[in-house]
């Protein structure tokens, strides 16, 4: 409670996984504004659910949102007792209860606690939620419902639930998002959903279910789909089974405003060589298309010699991360080239987790990038930056792409020395976010710690700050705190430093960097294992 003092603008806490009780609850909300809970057992049921509707209800919540969190039928009915919530606009109870939703008169319940007319979002995922569930849940007036969620429901293989949701399409006419996979979806099942023309919905989330790109008919339903749903923007199909037969469908479709198709397909996707080059022709001509995601799909150096050349004029952001060797030396780098060359307008790079060393990153410096790249991810490279070339090549970078506004360097073993490379540079003007996490050698080090806030001092313009996972300990965050002589983060995160705020000299290593941000505004902590000693350093001004 001493935090309100401390912090007087604090207006969310997020106390998750804490064992909060109903009591210990309402406590808080006399305090702040929102308190978030998540996976709390036994809240949501009995007394404790009777103590959170009479909270939301006097407090006017906007959201209603538990996730994981078991919500049982004694539950329900305490809350649909002293509803409805007229304030509230978003229901989040994915994974409430495998079986919450299971009957429809539970559904009317659940429905009977809200003003359905004021619900913009509604998250109903692995719920239970059956045909005759989803059935009464078409009757309800949901006219600015924009986002619905019903995954791992599998009621999309019956022809009942799939006439269902077609006709919630159809009702919901403010509808933009929408998330059904792993739901039972069949071929057919696509198909009738290319049946309707939802007019606004710009966000589809599907994959892991029967229906698959692997065949012409997957092909041609999903290519009706495409066509048909006119607003889509972006589309995810998690567990992707693509294979030439569907993809050869697929061409020419050319969706009006799709910018984002996201196949999160197997790994051993190139295995087949001639299936990246008709996947490439096929993006190709979606004139639209801003982002490019080739992540995960078994990317070789010898695979991409088969590149076609293909234009992806209006391709501004290429995601090639977690191809496993892919930039394990500068024979991948060169056959990256191939895809630069087909992308003039490129602004965003994604290259992690594709073992990248050292040599590799000077190779791309010198030769690939382009002046207009704004953002590059280096994640998860272990040992890139853990030798100086590999540092000298960094800062280089900024100097050849001088737009360059974030930069993912986590996990990538940057050193003591490293860091010093990296803080001799004059100044990163227009360096907006900065993710070092990961890094334990240089941010468990006071000696590190030093480098790196000399090298934060001059970042200027840096908004976001990422140091998680990188087990700072009180010393080296206080010698932090000394060296970085003003920051103008807004968002600084420091989370899975274990230990971190345990002791009094951890908070007070964390005040002194508090200090150094004024215009701070979200400061993430989970899991530094925090004690009630650190939270007394954090507020002794003395």
């Amino acid at each position: 409670s001493k935090l309100k003092d401390c912090a007087p603008r604090l207006e969310v806490l997020d106390v998750s996984m804490t064992e909060m009780h109903a009591d210990a609850y309402q406590s808080l909300l006399g305090i702040f504004q929102t308190v978030q809970v998540n996976v709390v057992e036994e809240l949501l049921c009995g007394a404790g659910a009777a103590a959170v509707a009479s909270l939301v209800q006097e407090f006017r919540f906007t959201h209603f949102s538990w996730p994981q969190t078991p919500l049982d039928d004694g539950g329900l009915a305490e809350f649909e007792k002293r509803g409805p919530y007229s304030s509230v606009q978003v229901v989040d109870v994915n994974g409430c209860g495998a079986d919450l939703l299971a009957n429809p008169a539970s559904m009317r319940i659940f429905l009977g606690c809200f003003v359905s007319s004021q619900i913009r979002v509604l998250h109903v995922s692995h719920t239970g939620l059956s045909v005759d569930s989803l059935e009464e849940l078409c009757g309800a007036c949901l006219p600015i419902l924009s986002s619905f969620h019903m995954q791992g429901n599998l009621i999309l293989h019956d022809k009942r639930g799939l006439g269902a949701l077609v006709l919630l399409l159809q009702r919901c006419i403010a509808l933009e998002e929408l998330a059904i996979q792993r739901s039972g979806l069949v071929v057919s099942g696509l198909a009738s959903l290319a049946s309707v023309s939802p007019a606004k919905l710009a966000t589809l989330t599907l994959g892991g279910d029967p229906v698959s790109l692997a065949t012409s008919a997957g092909g041609d339903a999903f290519r009706c789909l495409l066509q048909r749903w006119t607003g889509l923007q972006s589309v995810v199909w998690s567990d992707a089974d693509v294979d030439l037969d569907g993809l050869r469908r697929l061409g020419g479709a050319d969706p009006p405003c799709l910018r984002s198709l996201i196949l999160r397909a197997s790994t051993k996707f190139c295995d087949a060589p001639e299936r990246l080059p008709l996947l490439v022709s096929v993006l190709g001509g979606f004139k639209n298309l801003v982002s490019l995601h080739l992540q995960g799909m078994g990317l070789t150096p010898a695979g991409l010699e088969h590149w076609p050349a293909v234009v992806l004029p209006s391709v501004r952001r290429l995601d090639i991360g977690w191809n496993r060797n892919l930039l394990a030396d500068p024979h991948g780098v060169q056959q990256v080239f191939r895809i630069f060359d087909c992308t003039p307008g490129l602004h965003e790079l994604i290259l992690g987790g594709t073992a990248m060393v050292a040599e590799s990153l000077v190779h791309l410096v010198r030769h690939v990038i382009s002046r207009n790249i704004e953002m590059i991810d280096l994640g998860g490279n272990t040992g890139l930056l853990h030798d100086e070339p590999g540092c000298e090549a960094l800062a280089q970078l900024f100097e050849v792409a001088p737009k360059l506004r974030e930069l993912d360097i986590r996990d990538t073993g940057l050193t003591v020395s490293g860091a010093g490379i990296l803080a001799k540079r004059s100044a990163y003007p227009v360096l907006a976010s900065l993710m070092i996490g990961s890094n334990t050698d240089v941010l468990s080090s006071v000696d590190g710690c030093r480098e790196v806030g000399a090298w934060l001092s001059r970042c200027c313009s840096l908004e976001t700050l990422d140091l998680s996972s990188g087990l700072l300990r009180p010393e080296s965050l206080l010698a932090l705190a000394e060296h970085a002589v003003c920051l103008n983060v807004s968002c600084l995160r420091m989370q899975m430093s274990e230990g971190l705020l345990r002791e009094r000299g951890g908070g007070k290593a964390l005040r002194a960097l508090l200090v150094r941000c004024p215009f701070l505004e979200t400061l993430e902590l989970w899991d530094t294992g925090a004690t009630v000693h650190g939270i007394h350093g954090l507020l002794d001004s003395s």
